[in-house]
């Protein structure tokens, strides 16, 4: 039952982009944050998932480092993500402009239920974010939902998208200061987001 499931873990796939359907200048940083620290994800992710072998198959508990589009840039605590420029303030965007990040591991389907939330800190006029899940080989420099095996739910138009670029009505925008959650249920062979605590369907 998703209404019971717990609202304040964190950690894996977000992305974020600038607006594809507009040239605009280039922002100098995007924020997106994942809440707690890995100290603290780790314990509270032993406790939901203990039946999960974590020396074979290790529960993401941040954004990785190296896992990213080129663009991006992970803080040295692994929880903040940010989209920076080439410094060039005349550098106009390219339609095709997008930057995700993975976590550190993949969600094992040992899990059962996985969910994760992030918090958008700054997204400005000029982005549009994804927030969702794929598969460890798909392209870093697209938004997530827009390639095959990958899945999002985008802030600029609530849509979702599935493996295509054309997304499907889903949910209600989102932009700075909201929380949206993502979590993939392995029995069911489902996706499902939250926005605020609102379950989403």
């Amino acid at each position: 039952d998703f209404d019971d499931a717990p609202l304040d873990d964190v950690v894996e796939v977000k992305s974020l982009s600038p607006d594809p359907a507009m040239r605009r200048r280039r922002p100098r940083y995007k924020v997106i944050c994942a809440g707690e620290r890995p100290k603290e994800v780790n314990e509270r992710l032993l406790q939901l998932y203990p039946f999960v072998d974590q020396k074979k198959t290790p529960l993401p508990t941040h954004w990785s480092h190296q896992d990213k589009a080129a663009s991006l840039v992970v803080t040295n605590d692994y929880r903040n993500v940010a989209y920076a420029d080439s410094g060039d303030p005349n550098q106009e965007l390219n339609a095709k402009d997008a930057a995700a990040v993975r976590a550190d591991h993949p969600i094992p389907i040992t899990c059962g239920v996985y969910y994760f939330e992030v918090t958008i800190v700054c997204s400005g006029a000029e982005c549009c974010m994804g927030v969702g899940l794929c598969e460890r080989n798909v392209d870093l420099n697209r938004l997530p939902g827009w390639d095959r095996a990958s899945y999002g739910y985008h802030g600029d138009d609530g849509n979702f998208f599935c493996s295509s670029g054309t997304g499907h009505a889903y949910g209600p925008t989102f932009k700075m200061n909201d929380v949206i959650g993502c979590g993939v249920d392995f029995v069911r062979k489902s996706i499902f987001f939250t926005k605020n605590g609102r379950h989403l369907g």
